[in-house]
């Protein structure tokens, strides 16, 4: 088994948890249980994508030919924070919830937001940790440094209009980020 094969056994078991996570959600919305909103359907595009976006990165990690446990965790990290943010998405279906789920991640917004900039963390801690890793980490850095600011001010503005207006400018950034830094992957 190699390197990368071990990093993706568990990771992808993770991002699977994660994404079913948000299609169990999204079909909620489709059956009519739940009333979605902008601000959240943007949150889950985002989440979705970065779990996507998150294996396709790790696979830049076939040149890394050793890792410390420590490493390890903090690889781990990434795919954990973003299932918890995936399953703070959407409220328990036992909870009885009628609403806009706007209103429902306003109302819940901290720990799904602390998720989330645990993730961009993470994200940067990887790239400081393994060199190794391709990519532009200083064009990587100012973006998430952008992105963290962003969110952070979500935690404390509770309008819907910044609230949605963060996830449209994250979502943004992210696709910036996905198409200019996000390495190719190559088979060899």
């Amino acid at each position: 088994m190699s390197l990368l094969e071990l990093i993706f056994v568990v990771t992808s078991v993770i991002v699977g948890l994660g994404i079913a996570e948000i299609l169990t959600g999204v079909v909620r919305v489709f059956r009519g249980e739940l009333r979605g909103g902008l601000a959240q359907s943007l949150w889950t595009v985002i989440i979705f994508t970065s779990l996507v976006q998150l294996v396709w990165a790790y696979w830049g990690m076939n040149s890394v030919s050793s890792l410390t446990y420590a490493e390890y965790l903090v690889i781990l990290a990434g795919p954990v924070m973003l299932f918890l943010a995936a399953s703070l998405l959407f409220p328990d279906p036992a909870s009885g919830f009628v609403g806009s789920l706007d209103d429902y991640l306003i109302e819940h917004r901290t720990p799904f937001l602390l998720a989330w900039l645990m993730f961009i963390v993470q994200a940067q801690t990887l790239d400081s940790t393994i060199p190794e890793l391709p990519g532009d980490n200083r064009e990587a850095l100012l973006l998430r440094i952008v992105v963290a600011a962003v969110t952070a001010s979500a935690l404390f503005v509770e309008r819907r209009w910044w609230q949605t207006l963060v996830p449209a400018a994250v979502l943004a950034l992210s696709f910036y980020f996905a198409a200019r830094i996000t390495p190719v992957a190559v088979v060899s």
